[in-house]
């Protein structure tokens, strides 16, 4: 009780020191939640460790993706004891009709073993049995949570009841528990793949996505050595397919995160560094209070309490100190954490997991704790009135092993500010270089919806050809719309990778490459804004029944052609089912449909009325660039064509391209706000600092100016113990930033993250707003009487 009347007694230095430290224990354990909600904490199965991913490789090629072929896959489920179970996995789209509103939701295609490399059982019903996944079997469902609660009226009785998916009846068989999501993000609905049906003969095409659930016991590296041994006999097996090709085995987690935590390492680095300051701007005020006390300590030893009982009170002060920041910080992150997940993007792994939790509580409290145990043991480093009750009673100013400790505290505050400000200056120069980046369409004012029409309804190319054309007219003679066109995929979400050669070259760097390839009409490129560079695009006369023709990206051109003309060049297309070859009749600009700070992709563009797909994307431009106003427009425009056509989200493509910023945008503006306190924080400390050796040498002050010291010369004396102690921090600073640089490193863009540019000019701002502050104390220090300073001491 002794401690917490003393705190009492001094509510403005308890108030400044819980609200310091809830600053930066709050923004620590804020962060902390991020990166033990995403990186730490185990997927959200059972035995979550056992579950593994199976990507295939081949370093000789330039690969977009890294599936499987059915028959590799099937070939490891049989022949790897390692494994429990391996399934594999194809994203797919469904229409769910003959509801109040056409449905069209994200899932995917699986094998048998799905759910049992997941682990997890159903709420209802069941999951996959080896006779549904068969071609002669009814067609049968299950259903995610959030599903059968918003479109299926969420009663037990969906069990056994049919669904209407892609216009065929589905038995629904089972429903997941609320808060299951498939290794790829799916949570909605899954149909089985049949493994005695054509599709999982496959022995060319790498379509399935693998993974697996590792038997009790069994390690990642054993098993990682086991497909190894089964993809070199695969090779020799089939050469022609699998040449070249190997696998690995890699745990669920790091796959998940392995785009993000270089990042979120970087950014709970720089809250601990905040922590840090704040921890250290208390230490200086714990350390000014500890020579505030000198008396009453030195009436205490007097009294006959010993250095134990000192250091208990100490510690009972500190640990308040620290437990009631700790406390408030505690409730600050809660507050934030809402507000910082709403800017993560939909991609972001895991953000359902970002919660304060037990674990995050945990932790507040250790770093409350050793930050308690600090402050309790920083009195004991100094010459205090302990060994010497007399010395404490005379009260003397300040000693030198106080004013050095107060002195290396302050440096390694100025240290921990460059760094942060570092940090943000290289995050500020990356942004600018991504928002710099071209995209290559023209994005403002571009929309589009995904559509996936039905192939029972719409069963042939022509069929579908037709189906689109008719849309087209309609949407594009919707008021309100500028220009209207069709492509298979989406810039900037997701593409099809296939395998391509040269015809005619014999290289072996142009043999079986990869592209991406669209299926487009004839106005893509003038409503996306894609720029022609040679040649021609499509026309209306590129139909079914004429000669196969090509348009390729810039990229492509130049890897493959370099100064030689492309046009009339022939493209196998190796990967299809009858390997088409088509001619080359233009060359495009690029697109960075991988993200502006990903490199430029090759692509492949065919006439849509030559190869009309199930899925598809409309695009339109809004004649007045408000596209969110023109897409219900364009909404019941498709809907006019066919009532049961299913429509996903409106994707505004400007929203899109910029998505590859908005990661970083994050990044630099936490750093900057964390840069900005961190700033405050070090001019704050150095003020004190200068401030409190102005009030302890007062006596010396008033000596030297009565011996005719000028206002100038003290000022300067102040001025220079204040720079010297900047100087030191900028330095220590700039090792610091240059020895922890390889955490920027594959996170900044068209930066090095050593840039002497940000280390020029954040250490000339840092010392700047150093020496601004310590100039207001010792402009103070000029205004000493001499007279009242002698009297005072």
């Amino acid at each position: 009780m002794t401690a917490l009347r003393s705190l009492i007694r001094t509510p403005l230095f308890t108030i400044a020191a819980i609200a310091t430290l809830a600053l930066g224990i709050g923004t620590n354990t804020a962060m902390f939640s991020v990166v033990n909600g995403v990186l730490l904490a185990p997927l959200r199965y059972p035995d979550a460790d056992r579950v593994v991913v199976i990507p295939a490789q081949n370093p000789s090629r330039d690969e977009f993706e890294s599936s499987a072929t059915p028959v590799d896959l099937l070939e490891w489920r049989e022949q790897a004891p390692s494994f429990e179970a391996i399934a594999g996995f194809q994203y797919d789209y469904y229409n769910l009709t003959k509801l109040r509103t056409p449905v069209q939701v994200t899932g995917g295609r699986t094998t048998e073993d799905f759910f049992k490399v997941h682990g997890v059982a159903p709420a209802l019903g069941r999951t996959w049995e080896p006779r549904d996944c068969r071609v002669e079997s009814p067609p049968v469902i299950v259903i995610g949570h959030s599903l059968w609660k918003d479109q299926l009226g969420g009663g037990a009785s969906i069990i056994g009841k049919s669904v209407i998916v892609n216009d065929i009846p589905h038995e629904v068989i089972g429903v997941m528990p609320a808060g299951f999501r498939d290794l790829y993000g799916g949570e909605e609905l899954w149909t089985p793949i049949p493994l005695n049906g054509p599709e999982a003969q496959i022995r060319g095409a790498r379509s399935w996505t693998a993974s697996g659930r590792l038997r009790p016991g069994v390690t990642v590296e054993g098993a990682k050595a086991e497909i190894r041994t089964l993809t070199a006999a695969q090779e020799k097996a089939r050469p022609d397919v699998n040449t070249g090709w190997t696998a690995s085995v890699i745990p669920a987690r790091n796959v998940l995160v392995k785009d993000v935590n270089r990042g979120l390492l970087l950014l709970w680095s720089a809250s601990t560094c905040l922590l840090l300051l704040t921890a250290v701007n208390v230490a200086g005020l714990v350390l000014s209070r500890a020579q505030s006390r000198r008396r009453e300590i030195g009436i205490r030893v007097a009294l006959g309490s010993t250095r134990f009982d000192l250091f208990r009170l100490f510690l009972v002060e500190g640990l308040a100190i620290a437990l009631a920041g700790g406390a408030l910080g505690a409730f600050l992150a809660w507050l934030g954490i809402p507000l910082l997940t709403q800017f993560l993007p939909d991609w972001f792994p895991r953000t359902e997991e970002i919660a304060i939790n037990g674990n995050v509580l945990v932790f507040t409290l250790a770093v409350s704790v050793a930050v308690g145990i600090i402050f309790a043991l920083l009195p004991a480093l100094t010459r205090d009135a302990t060994a010497d009750p007399a010395r404490g009673l005379k009260s003397v100013g300040d000693d030198a092993r106080s004013r050095r400790l107060r002195t290396a505290l302050m440096v390694g505050e100025i240290a921990l500010s460059l760094v942060l400000l570092s940090g943000a200056g290289l995050m500020f120069r990356s942004f600018l270089r991504i928002q710099s980046v071209p995209s290559g369409m023209r994005t403002q004012g571009l929309a589009a919806f995904v559509l996936n029409v039905s192939e029972t309804r719409y069963p042939t190319r022509e069929a579908r050809a037709a189906y689109y054309r008719a849309l087209l007219e309609r949407v594009r003679a919707t008021p309100g719309v500028a220009a209207a066109s069709l492509s298979q995929t989406t810039p900037f979400t997701w593409g099809m990778p296939y395998e391509f050669e040269v015809s005619g070259h014999a290289s072996p760097e142009t043999v079986k490459a990869n592209a991406y390839l669209d299926s487009i009409d004839a106005e893509y490129f003038a409503t996306s804004g894609i720029g022609l560079r040679a040649g021609r695009v499509f026309s209306t006369r590129d139909v079914a029944g004429t000669p196969l023709v090509m348009i390729i990206n810039e990229a492509l051109a130049r890897k493959y052609f370099g100064d030689e003309n492309p046009i009339g060049q022939r493209i196998v297309l190796t990967q299809l089912k009858d390997t088409p070859t088509a001619e080359i009749v233009g060359v495009v600009g690029d697109v960075k449909r991988s993200g502006l700070t990903e490199a430029t992709p090759l692509q492949l563009y065919l006439p849509y009325e030559q190869r009309a797909h199930v899925f598809s994307t409309i695009f339109y431009r809004a004649a007045n660039g408000d596209a969110a106003t023109a897409g219900k427009s364009v909404e019941r425009a498709i809907w006019s064509v066919n009532p049961d056509q299913t429509i996903g989200r409106m994707l505004n493509m400007d929203t899109l391209a910029a998505s590859s910023a908005t990661v970083p945008r994050l990044r630099f503006v936490l750093l900057a706000v964390f840069s900005v306190l961190a700033l405050v924080l070090a001019a704050v400390g150095l003020y004190g600092l200068i401030a409190y050796a102005v009030g302890t040498r007062t006596r010396e002050i008033g000596i030297r100016m009565a011996l005719g010291a000028q206002a100038n010369h003290v000022f300067k004396l102040m001025v220079a113990e204040g720079a010297r102690v900047v100087g030191f921090g900028i330095i220590l600073g700039v090792l610091g930033t240059l020895a922890l640089s390889e955490l920027a490193a594959g996170i900044v863009f068209g930066v090095s993250p050593r840039d002497p540019v940000v280390l020029i000019l954040v250490s000339m701002a840092l010392g700047a707003v150093g020496l601004i502050a310590a100039a207001i104390p010792a402009r103070r220090a000029t205004r000493i009487d001499p007279n009242v300073a002698l009297r005072g001491e």
